[in-house]
């Protein structure tokens, strides 16, 4: 839990009174490997933080998988839609790794902001850096060739490569194996 005060801290510090409150409120889960947090016409009630493991985020397409999205240590998991709005979810949120999250509900996370003010900042300030890195990774799936797309995700999620499945990170790129597979040998090259 001391990642996640940390994690919570970064835009704005927090009180003491807050502090004590979040301890109280939040509550640690464990799953393990392949476990569906969210599966698809569930609503999602509670936002996560990732202390340990990996999830992803996918929708379907027919038969085929496409993600949306990988999460890992240090990063907050959570249905948009779903969340905010409390409405079923349109996406499956799945454990690639056994993990270690702590959780509040929707209630609990607006309980917070009524009687933490602060807090609001906080929140504020974790939903434009959330806002604003899914606006870069949407430009980059839609300007960028595979090389490219590849090359720079490896470089900017090295602690990624060897844990996200060449399959999952094909569809999470908009391409098939063969080509990813050729994206990849070009950046060893």
């Amino acid at each position: 839990m001391k990642k996640l005060v940390e994690f919570l801290n970064w835009p704005q510090p927090m009180s003491e009174g807050l502090k004590m409150r979040l301890y109280e409120l939040l509550k640690r889960e464990e799953f393990k490997k392949k476990h569906k947090l969210l599966r698809v016409g569930q609503k999602c009630e509670r936002i996560y933080f990732v202390e340990t493991g990996l999830l992803r985020c996918f929708v379907r397409r027919g038969e085929d998988e496409i993600c949306k999205w990988f999460m890992r240590e240090g990063d907050v998991v959570i249905s948009i839609v779903s969340f905010f709005k409390q409405v079923p979810g349109k996406e499956t949120i799945e454990t690639l790794e056994d993990c270690v999250v702590y959780s509040i509900t929707f209630d609990e996370l607006n309980e917070l902001y009524r009687e933490f003010p602060e807090f609001l900042w906080i929140g504020k300030r974790l939903t434009e850096e959330y806002y604003c890195r899914f606006e870069e990774t949407a430009d980059d799936l839609r300007m960028k060739y595979i090389k490219e797309l590849y090359s720079d995700w490896s470089i900017n999620n090295p602690q990624l490569v060897n844990r996200v499945t060449d399959t999952h990170l094909a569809s999470y790129l908009g391409t098939t194996l063969p080509t990813l597979s050729r994206a990849k040998a070009a950046k060893e090259s």
